[in-house]
């Protein structure tokens, strides 16, 4: 089948009229347009179409196909007698279909949200086969930072999941209920502010991680049930009530929403400790209690439905993560079976402590609870839903040597039939080219594992970068056998621990990050000097300072055991490249820039001690002083003695405070030094044994920045200490 520019006449595209499907039709006629140069325009009895979805002319085809085994988003790309039909189960499956059928037939790519390749063609030409796609699991998403703010490339790269943003601008809509975030949201089902005073039993209150800026809260849950772990009707109020009546609700707004998460406090192994839960802990372990409890939400709730003369047909998710990441099962059975998983239970499976992120969840080095974990939820469920990580967030910057394994974990997933995949990456800041890269990868891998990835990841690199794919292909290259030989000898990545074994600056030779440094200089240098135009120029500079900012970022933290001591030079380099890419995060709560003064409004206060030293509140007056030139905006100052309550308290500290005790126990010996400035979390620490004007001075002239708004001050991240003049 042939259609070109004298062709095109005899061409429509149908759709039932839908939002979702005139969108689809929009699409393909654009890029059509782009390519070919010639239009497809909406179907009025010409002799041949591109069926899009059901219609008079497709009911018959598709009822002769059959969408059920297609996997919620599959699709159906069928050719046949000078027709084209693109079918699937849903709307956002025949979009898909559609961007299929843009790659398959005309070589387009949509590399990420500030990138499209369309080749030019003179012609379309399908091919007489029937094209049959279906993902390897019913929800995916590699969750980087375009794929977690644009809904439009979720579409592009065939992805749908909890965290990808609504499309209802496409016509489209979640299948998740977004009225409360989709993650660690127990306490929006039972809050402890109402119900603290009335039923304290409810909460379980505890130090996060044994710190002691602020406390956290657990459910209890076996609050509201018997003994033998059934809904007891006798108590009027309880967690487990409070927690049906709370999704009762929550359906009741968004009666169109399939899912809803129910899920744990972040990150924590704290638990209830009433005698109830200690005998269920006994003999269930946490996770079956989180069973037996999400086993009763259901069943209260379909109990509900039905006295409204309803089904039940929602799905609720619960997490297996930190203290109830072990399965309840016993040689491979269940403990109980109370604990099995309801048929409309989904468990979210996220092996953050357990897993080692240095390999493939089935390679014989992984840990070995990973394995038994994974087993040991697949025979309670078919249900598991997937949460895996793929970064260090602590450092985003650092290179992640996973993408080797990327392809094995996603064929495990496809073994398990997984109903749905999560990659986390770099979500929350602008662009990590990493995460980028990766999530292309997986967009091809998510409909078909058996792909190479090497070739997707030179497609990505060669269109992405240009005139610097060479050096960014090298240089990617270069980092893989560069970890893949530390591996072989025992070396551990990490998500989170930077320093003593991840970032240990003997297992990084600088000559050598240095030599990839000059590698992606020298593509930037190239790119400077070609003929293309100005602005092609600037976008490739730009790319290629996402690269570069790797291996600055990986100098300039251990600038201080390669130098012996600060390295301005590459410090300036890394916030200028900052800078220049438009990111002000280093990690997922470590920033780069943090807002000082913003929309005539000051986020931060200057705090002396109760009794401050006349050097000390000269200090505070002077900041206050150049900030108020600078905004117009006067910064309070305060005298305080106070902890505050939480790591990421906004604070300038000017001397010696009960906050700046709190974050450096082990004390600060400034003898010898003229000034020290710090930032931690987002608060300020400007002290000095010798002249606190010193430090002061330090942060008005390196610290403060114009940000981007108008009146805006930011406060560069970062760690200054001046030696005294001898």
């Amino acid at each position: 089948m042939q259609i070109d520019r004298i062709s095109c006449a005899d061409y429509g595209i149908i759709t039932d009229g839908s939002k979702g499907l005139e969108f689809a039709k929009a699409e393909l006629e654009k890029f059509i347009r782009k390519a070919c140069g010639f239009s497809i325009l909406a179907y009025t009895n010409q002799a041949h179409f591109i069926s899009l979805g059901v219609n008079e002319k497709s009911a018959s085809l598709i009822e002769e196909y059959g969408v059920s085994d297609l996997n919620e988003d599959g699709f159906y790309i069928v050719p046949k007698n000078g027709n084209v039909y693109i079918f699937g189960q849903s709307e956002k499956s025949v979009i898909f279909g559609v961007y299929e059928f843009l790659e398959l037939y005309l070589g387009v790519r949509f590399i990420s949200r500030d990138c499209e390749y369309v080749p030019v063609s003179e012609k379309l030409i399908v091919e007489e086969k029937t094209v049959k796609r279906v993902p390897i699991s019913g929800q995916r998403t590699y969750l980087c930072s375009s794929a977690y703010e644009d809904a439009l490339v979720n579409l592009r790269y065939k992805y749908t999941a909890d965290y990808c943003p609504e499309a209802e601008a496409y016509g489209l809509r979640s299948k998740w209920y977004k009225g409360i975030p989709s993650s660690h949201n127990s306490n929006l089902y039972v809050p402890y502010e109402k119900y603290k005073d009335t039923h304290p039993e409810f909460f379980s209150v505890y130090q996060y991680k044994g710190f002691r800026l602020f406390d956290a809260v657990e459910l209890c849950y076996t609050n509201g049930l018997t003994e033998d772990g059934e809904y007891d009707e006798s108590v009027d109020c309880s967690v487990i009530s409070v927690t049906v009546d709370s999704l009762m609700k929550y359906i009741a707004d968004d009666p169109e929403a399939k899912y809803f998460m129910f899920g744990r406090v972040d990150n924590s192994n704290a638990r209830c400790h009433c005698p109830k839960c200690e005998k269920a802990r006994a003999e269930y372990g946490d996770s079956g209690i989180m069973m037996v409890f999400m086993n009763n939400v259901i069943a209260q709730a379909r109990k509900r439905f039905a006295e409204q003369g309803k089904t039940f047909d929602k799905k609720l998710v619960t997490f297996a993560y930190s203290a109830t990441v072990n399965p309840p099962v016993k040689d491979g059975k269940p403990i109980s079976p109370k604990v099995i998983p309801d048929k409309d239970l989904h468990i979210r499976y996220a092996p953050l402590d357990a897993a080692n992120y240095t390999y493939a969840f089935d390679d014989p080095r992984q840990n070995e609870c990973i394995r038994t974990q994974i087993e040991g939820w697949s025979a309670l469920t078919k249900n598991i839903m997937l949460w895996d990580y793929n970064c260090c967030f602590f450092d985003y910057f650092l290179y992640f040597a996973n993408l080797s394994y990327l392809k094995r974990n996603l064929q495990l997933c496809e073994r398990i039939g997984m109903s749905y995949i999560m990659k986390q990456g770099a979500y929350n800041i602008g662009t990590v080219w990493q995460d980028e890269l990766k999530s292309y990868v997986c967009s091809k891998l998510f409909w078909n594992t058996a792909l190479d990835v090497e070739e997707i990841v030179k497609e990505y690199v060669s269109i992405y970068f240009g005139l610097g794919a060479e050096e960014v292909l090298a240089f990617i290259q270069r980092m893989e056998s560069f970890f893949a030989e530390k591996i072989a000898r025992g070396f551990h990545l990490s998500l989170g621990e930077t320093k003593a074994g991840f970032f240990n600056p003997k297992e990084y030779p600088l000559e050598f990050l240095q030599e990839m440094e000059a590698l992606l200089d020298g593509a930037i240098q190239k790119v400077q000097t070609s003929a293309l135009s100005a602005e092609e120029k600037a976008v490739f500079v730009k790319r290629l300072q996402t690269v570069l900012i790797t291996p600055v970022r990986m100098i300039l933290r251990n600038a201080e055991a390669y130098f012996g001591g600060e390295n301005i030079a590459y410090e300036e380099k890394f916030y200028a490249l900052a800078d220049a890419i438009g990111v002000k995060r280093q990690g997922e709560v470590v920033p780069i820039f943090i807002d000082f003064v913003s929309d005539n409004q000051s986020k931060y206060k200057l705090i002396t001690g109760q009794s401050p030293t006349q050097e000390e509140l000269r200090a505070a007056e002077y900041i206050q002083r150049c900030v108020f030139e600078k905004t117009g905006f006067t910064v309070p100052i305060e005298k305080d003695n106070a902890i505050y309550p939480a790591y990421w308290e906004r604070g300038i500290m000017v001397g010696k405070n009960a906050m700046t005790k709190e974050f450096y126990k082990e004390g600060l010996d400034l003898s010898g030094y003229a000034y020290f400035a710090d930032v931690k979390g987002w608060c300020v620490f400007l002290d000095s044994d010798y002249n606190v004007m010193d430090a002061a001075k330090v942060f008005v002239e390196e610290y403060l920045r114009t940000g981007e708004k108008e009146n805006a001050l930011e406060i560069v991240v970062k760690k200054r200490v001046g030696k005294l003049k001898k």
